[in-house]
Protein backbone atom coordinates (compact mmCIF):
# COMPACT_ATOMS: atom_id res chain seq x y z
CA UNK A 1 0.00 0.00 0.00
CA UNK A 2 1.13 3.49 -0.70
CA UNK A 3 0.01 6.95 0.39
CA UNK A 4 -0.21 9.95 -1.94
CA UNK A 5 -0.17 9.05 -5.53
CA UNK A 6 -1.56 10.20 -8.84
CA UNK A 7 -3.44 13.49 -8.98
CA UNK A 8 -4.56 16.15 -11.39
CA UNK A 9 -5.76 19.74 -11.53
CA UNK A 10 -7.91 21.18 -14.31
CA UNK A 11 -8.92 24.80 -14.88
CA UNK A 12 -11.56 26.09 -17.26
CA UNK A 13 -12.53 29.53 -18.45
CA UNK A 14 -15.55 29.99 -20.73
CA UNK A 15 -16.85 33.12 -22.36
CA UNK A 16 -20.17 33.07 -24.21
CA UNK A 17 -20.40 35.98 -26.65
CA UNK A 18 -24.19 36.04 -26.96
CA UNK A 19 -26.54 38.64 -25.55
CA UNK A 20 -27.94 37.71 -22.13
CA UNK A 21 -31.01 38.91 -20.28
CA UNK A 22 -30.01 40.20 -16.84
CA UNK A 23 -32.05 39.57 -13.72
CA UNK A 24 -32.91 43.27 -13.42
CA UNK A 25 -34.63 43.25 -16.83
CA UNK A 26 -31.75 44.63 -18.88
CA UNK A 27 -29.26 42.82 -21.06
CA UNK A 28 -25.51 42.39 -21.36
CA UNK A 29 -23.15 41.17 -24.04
CA UNK A 30 -21.27 38.04 -23.03
CA UNK A 31 -21.04 35.92 -19.92
CA UNK A 32 -17.92 34.54 -18.22
CA UNK A 33 -17.66 31.35 -16.17
CA UNK A 34 -14.68 29.78 -14.43
CA UNK A 35 -14.05 26.31 -13.09
CA UNK A 36 -11.43 24.39 -11.12
CA UNK A 37 -11.22 20.73 -10.18
CA UNK A 38 -8.48 18.92 -8.29
CA UNK A 39 -8.26 15.25 -7.42
CA UNK A 40 -5.65 13.29 -5.54
CA UNK A 41 -5.13 9.60 -4.87
CA UNK A 42 -4.46 9.41 -1.15
CA UNK A 43 -4.10 5.66 -0.63
CA UNK A 44 -3.94 2.48 -2.64
CA UNK A 45 -2.02 -0.61 -3.69
CA UNK A 46 1.12 -0.89 -5.79
CA UNK A 47 1.95 -3.77 -8.13
CA UNK A 48 4.98 -6.07 -7.89
CA UNK A 49 7.09 -3.55 -9.81
CA UNK A 50 6.22 -0.80 -7.32
CA UNK A 51 3.90 1.01 -9.74
CA UNK A 52 0.62 2.42 -8.49
CA UNK A 53 -2.48 0.50 -9.45
CA UNK A 54 -5.68 2.34 -10.32
CA UNK A 55 -7.50 0.99 -7.28
CA UNK A 56 -7.43 3.12 -4.17
CA UNK A 57 -9.01 6.06 -2.41
CA UNK A 58 -9.23 9.40 -4.19
CA UNK A 59 -10.41 12.77 -2.89
CA UNK A 60 -11.51 15.66 -5.05
CA UNK A 61 -12.72 19.21 -4.83
CA UNK A 62 -14.34 21.49 -7.37
CA UNK A 63 -15.22 25.13 -7.68
CA UNK A 64 -17.29 26.91 -10.28
CA UNK A 65 -18.15 30.57 -10.75
CA UNK A 66 -20.72 32.15 -13.03
CA UNK A 67 -21.66 35.74 -13.76
CA UNK A 68 -24.39 36.35 -11.14
CA UNK A 69 -26.02 39.10 -13.22
CA UNK A 70 -27.23 36.49 -15.75
CA UNK A 71 -26.61 33.06 -14.18
CA UNK A 72 -28.61 31.47 -11.37
CA UNK A 73 -25.46 29.92 -9.89
CA UNK A 74 -22.78 32.38 -8.80
CA UNK A 75 -20.55 29.92 -6.90
CA UNK A 76 -20.55 26.14 -6.58
CA UNK A 77 -18.23 24.29 -4.23
CA UNK A 78 -18.08 20.50 -4.00
CA UNK A 79 -15.99 17.87 -2.23
CA UNK A 80 -15.97 14.13 -2.51
CA UNK A 81 -14.22 10.85 -1.92
CA UNK A 82 -14.28 7.70 -4.05
CA UNK A 83 -12.81 4.28 -3.49
CA UNK A 84 -12.04 2.31 -6.63
CA UNK A 85 -11.95 -1.42 -5.85
CA UNK A 86 -13.34 -1.42 -2.29
CA UNK A 87 -13.84 -5.19 -2.40
CA UNK A 88 -10.85 -7.31 -3.45
CA UNK A 89 -12.92 -9.56 -5.71
CA UNK A 90 -14.62 -6.50 -7.35
CA UNK A 91 -11.63 -4.34 -8.28
CA UNK A 92 -13.56 -2.21 -10.81
CA UNK A 93 -16.47 -1.28 -8.50
CA UNK A 94 -16.56 2.22 -7.01
CA UNK A 95 -18.10 3.55 -3.80
CA UNK A 96 -18.25 7.27 -3.14
CA UNK A 97 -19.68 10.26 -1.32
CA UNK A 98 -20.10 13.87 -2.41
CA UNK A 99 -21.22 17.16 -0.84
CA UNK A 100 -22.08 20.26 -2.85
CA UNK A 101 -22.91 23.85 -1.89
CA UNK A 102 -24.52 26.11 -4.50
CA UNK A 103 -24.47 29.85 -3.85
CA UNK A 104 -27.32 31.22 -5.94
CA UNK A 105 -27.34 34.74 -7.36
CA UNK A 106 -28.21 37.53 -4.94
CA UNK A 107 -28.93 39.97 -7.78
CA UNK A 108 -32.18 41.92 -7.64
CA UNK A 109 -34.73 40.10 -9.76
CA UNK A 110 -33.01 36.71 -9.51
CA UNK A 111 -35.65 35.56 -7.03
CA UNK A 112 -33.42 33.41 -4.82
CA UNK A 113 -33.72 33.84 -1.08
CA UNK A 114 -31.63 30.84 -0.01
CA UNK A 115 -28.82 28.66 -1.33
CA UNK A 116 -28.83 24.90 -2.02
CA UNK A 117 -26.79 22.13 -0.39
CA UNK A 118 -26.77 18.46 -1.33
CA UNK A 119 -25.08 15.24 -0.23
CA UNK A 120 -24.81 11.98 -2.14
CA UNK A 121 -23.60 8.41 -1.65
CA UNK A 122 -23.37 5.77 -4.37
CA UNK A 123 -22.04 2.32 -5.22
CA UNK A 124 -21.14 1.63 -8.86
CA UNK A 125 -21.30 -2.06 -9.72
CA UNK A 126 -19.18 -2.85 -12.78
CA UNK A 127 -21.18 -5.64 -14.45
CA UNK A 128 -18.95 -5.95 -17.54
CA UNK A 129 -16.08 -3.79 -18.84
CA UNK A 130 -18.70 -1.68 -20.67
CA UNK A 131 -21.78 -1.83 -18.40
CA UNK A 132 -22.25 -0.55 -14.86
CA UNK A 133 -25.21 -0.19 -12.51
CA UNK A 134 -25.13 2.56 -9.88
CA UNK A 135 -27.61 2.79 -6.98
CA UNK A 136 -27.47 6.35 -5.65
CA UNK A 137 -28.98 8.25 -2.70
CA UNK A 138 -29.01 12.05 -2.56
CA UNK A 139 -30.43 14.53 -0.07
CA UNK A 140 -31.00 18.15 -1.12
CA UNK A 141 -31.55 20.97 1.37
CA UNK A 142 -33.52 23.95 0.01
CA UNK A 143 -33.86 22.67 -3.58
CA UNK A 144 -33.46 25.49 -6.08
CA UNK A 145 -32.87 27.93 -3.23
CA UNK A 146 -36.62 28.02 -2.57
CA UNK A 147 -37.47 27.68 1.14
CA UNK A 148 -41.11 26.91 0.27
CA UNK A 149 -40.01 23.60 -1.33
CA UNK A 150 -39.44 20.73 1.07
CA UNK A 151 -35.98 19.19 1.28
CA UNK A 152 -35.69 16.30 -1.17
CA UNK A 153 -34.59 12.70 -0.82
CA UNK A 154 -33.62 11.36 -4.24
CA UNK A 155 -33.23 7.63 -4.88
CA UNK A 156 -32.04 6.53 -8.29
CA UNK A 157 -30.38 3.73 -10.19
CA UNK A 158 -28.23 4.59 -13.22
CA UNK A 159 -27.39 2.12 -15.97
CA UNK A 160 -24.30 3.15 -17.93
CA UNK A 161 -23.22 1.58 -21.20
CA UNK A 162 -19.85 2.64 -22.65
CA UNK A 163 -19.31 2.24 -26.38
Amino acid sequence: MEWWGKGRVAVSCNYHTGEWATFDGGSQDGSLSLGLIAEQRIWGPVDEAGEQEDQGVYVFGQYGHGDSVVNAVEHQLGFGVVWLGPIASRSDDVVGAYVSFVDLSDEAGAGFTEDETSAEIFYQIQLTPAISLTPDVQYVWTPGGDPTIDDALVLQVRLTVDF
